[in-house]
């Protein structure tokens, strides 16, 4: 159980609810792209199909890319966080890095199998983005715009998947605005928790940062609601609080 447990803080799987809502919120818009209504891009998330692995991806990367930054970050976290996986010995930097490049190459593979050309770029791009971050992120307080990035990707991957033929008229229409206010309260939320700037360090706490963290789900929620689709905006809300309960388990950060 220990080892389970030091795997659950490694991959900070509390806020794993917090991407499953972007998934789900970008697949429902990538739907609605194709013309159909809302309760009919909610319903084709229940058909089996290769599709699935558009909402799987940004999951894989997200777990890969939490791995990976404990990772790069090991020897900080000896100095300043030395109860973490790792620098605790819990957990085997070896292991952890073997682990994250394994994930990342599994989500690649996940992608060419959906036959999107789209989604294989958008994952590649992710992927990239997620290594920029976990290798460069303690060089300068800036690089906070990688994570941005990857979390406006969590959305259009799944979006990209669903909109299927449509996908190119992704960038001409409102659904591009999720990724996009997702980016911006990611972008927020990182400046605050790195503390970089003196203005900010006030509210760099733990818990303010956790429930900034955790809602996040709020953004799809408004997007599904502004789209009609009630249970997927209901579904965010849940994941919102799933987040939170999580997160007295799992530290969020």
């Amino acid at each position: 159980m220990s080892s389970l447990r030091a795997w659950l803080e490694l991959t900070r799987i509390s806020n794993l609810p917090t991407v499953v809502s972007n998934v789900i919120a970008g697949a429902v818009l990538g739907g609605i792209c194709v013309d159909h209504s809302a309760w009919e891009a909610t319903a084709q998330l229940f058909v089996p199909s290769l599709l699935w692995l558009g909402l799987c991806i940004p999951c894989i990367v997200y777990i890969a890319g939490m791995i990976l930054n404990d990772a790069c970050d090991a020897r900080i976290d000896t100095k300043e966080r030395a109860a973490r996986p790792i620098p605790s010995g819990r957990v085997s930097r070896g292991l952890a890095f073997v682990t994250g490049f394994t994930l990342l190459a599994a989500a690649v593979g996940l992608a060419f199998l959906t036959h999107d050309h789209d989604v294989v770029n958008a994952t590649i791009a992710l992927v990239s983005i997620v290594l920029i971050y976990d290798f460069l992120h303690a060089a300068h307080w800036s690089t906070v715009i990688f994570l941005a990035l990857a979390r406006a990707h969590a959305s259009l991957i799944p979006m990209l998947a669903y909109a299927q033929d449509a996908s190119d008229h992704i960038f001409e229409r409102p659904v591009i605005l999720l990724p996009i206010a997702l980016a911006a309260w990611t972008l927020a939320l990182s400046v605050l928790a790195r503390g970089e700037v003196s203005a900010t360090r006030a509210f760099a706490r733990p818990h303010a940062i956790g429930w900034m963290i955790a809602c996040i789900p709020l953004v799809d929620m408004i997007a599904m609601l502004f789209a009609a689709a009630w249970g997927p905006a209901s579904l965010c809300l849940s994941l919102l609080i799933l987040t939170r309960l999580g997160q007295r388990r799992i530290e969020a950060s």
